[in-house]
């Protein structure tokens, strides 16, 4: 294994740079050192860039094999191709031993710097923790397939359980980013009924609907929360699910969920919440108000043995992600992807980043 290695990095807020840097090593008993073989760039990794944190490794999202270990790792073996949780978690706090593992509570394994892992966008990776937070990539998997497990999948699954979906259910999801598309592909998977979803870039439409979506709206050319209304005869939706982390697509979703059911968000908002208020279609039998309706927020849920489900689901269920990868190109050109993910005219979701 060599000294130094090439990684993506926060310089300062705002700035990153590709650069040589020394390769990490195993400093605790339960570390895993990977070799990457896949990262790619989050819609979190764009927030990240202008985080006050200098001279971190970006990147949450990776599969890699692994080239050395401690030892208090068990039931992994030098060679062994693995996804990790995008969130660290130690495995025995009161969050863990409760079925919490992404509200971790040791501080080493809730953060490296930041709230989430980091440092993918390199040659090589430390992962605190790894017997709770790596698992094995059954051969039968790609890479492209594992890598969405550690986050994106996980989180498109995590905010429909939180919301108590039901097979049959009627689902709103408003944006169709690589996060909303995952949503839309696990509703479908999870056997949701109808399942609507809004988006204003033609491009990604197109694949909402490879995705599971049975009717895509457009935003700017109608008022999607009362046609949402009209479509479902006045009732609304089980579950309305805010993917993106604006005002208006939480307020889209508010007012989209019929009495008895859910809001649940995704997003990462940098607003405050001043006015938020349930419109409803003329002939609505919903009143105006937030009677009875439930509203909850999602981290990624984590944890190996929520990879293993997740890989299963891949792997033998009707569950198809790769329309999600657009771009594919080498780690020494990653800031171009960061350029590409901010942009929307490039068509970009997902960029497989290889090293």
């Amino acid at each position: 294994m060599a000294d130094k290695m090439m990684a993506c990095v926060r310089k300062e807020p705002g700035v990153l740079v590709v650069e040589k840097r020394n390769v990490p090593v195993i400093e605790e008993s339960m570390d895993v050192i990977l070799k990457v073989r896949l990262c790619t760039i989050c819609g979190t990794d764009v927030h990240a860039e202008e985080l006050p944190l200098p001279n971190v490794a970006m990147g949450h999202e990776g599969v890699g094999e692994i080239v050395d270990m401690g030892d208090g790792v068990e039931d992994f073996m030098i060679g062994d191709r693995v996804v990790a949780s995008c969130m660290l978690s130690c495995g025995y706090c009161a969050s863990c031993q409760q079925g919490e593992p992404s509200a971790c509570l040791n501080p080493q394994g809730r953060v490296q710097h930041g709230i989430v892992m980091d440092g993918y966008q390199a040659e090589y990776v430390r992962v605190p923790f790894a017997p709770f937070s790596i698992c094995k990539i059954p051969d039968a998997l790609s890479d492209e397939q594992g890598i969405l497990t550690g986050d994106i999948f996980s989180t498109g699954v995590g905010v429909l359980e939180r919301a108590g979906m039901k097979v049959g259910d009627a689902i709103a999801i408003f944006a169709q980013g690589p996060l909303g598309l995952c949503v839309t592909a696990a509703a479908r998977a999870l056997g949701a009924g109808l399942i609507i979803t809004v988006e204003p870039d033609p491009f990604r439409r197109k694949v909402s609907k490879k995705m599971g979506a049975n009717i895509v709206l457009d935003p700017t050319d109608s008022d999607v929360v009362h046609k949402i209304l009209d479509i479902t005869e006045g009732y609304g939706v089980n579950i309305a699910v805010e993917a993106v982390g604006k005002e208006e697509t939480l307020q889209g979703a508010f007012g989209t969920a019929r009495i008895g059911g859910a809001i649940t968000s995704l997003g990462v908002y940098g607003f405050d919440f001043e006015n938020l208020s349930i419109p409803t279609a003329h002939d609505s039998i919903v009143p105006d108000t937030f009677y009875h309706r439930k509203f909850v927020t999602t981290l990624c849920p984590s944890g190996r043995y929520r990879l293993q489900r997740l890989l299963d689901l891949l792997q033998y269920g009707n569950v198809n992600l790769d329309p999600l990868w657009t771009h594919t190109m080498p780690l020494k050109d990653i800031l171009k992807g960061y350029e590409m993910s901010k942009d929307l005219k490039s068509k970009t979701l997902k960029i497989a980043v290889r090293p």
